[in-house]
């Protein structure tokens, strides 16, 4: 099944972290889809509005900073990431904070 994601509000970025480490099934979160978990390659995000999204290692470091521009589907490349876990974090254009894990392998 899908699973639900965290939603924080905040006017920026905020430390806060709501999530789990799921299996191969879609998370969904208003708006949002995240597939697939675990990734390889890319990781994709169905969207209906703009956001920002930053991938953190589980030190808190970000890795990776992108924009989605849009609705549809968007694709966040993670292959030259190192095999782990991983922190995404999704401001939407609403400031709607959305937090969840996903491991890269």
């Amino acid at each position: 099944g899908i699973q639900a994601l965290m939603i924080s509000k905040f006017g920026e970025w905020g430390a806060t972290y709501n999530g789990a480490i799921v299996s191969n099934e879609e998370k969904e979160i208003e708006t949002w889809k995240i597939y697939p978990n675990p990734t390889h390659n890319y990781l994709y995000i169905e969207a209906k509005s703009d956001a920002q999204i930053r991938i953190l290692d589980m030190t808190g470091n970000v890795v990776t900073n992108a924009k989605i521009t849009g609705a549809g589907v968007h694709s966040i490349s993670v292959e030259n990431l190192a095999s782990g876990v991983y922190n995404l974090q999704i401001l939407s254009s609403d400031y709607a904070i959305s937090h969840t894990k996903f491991v890269k392998n």
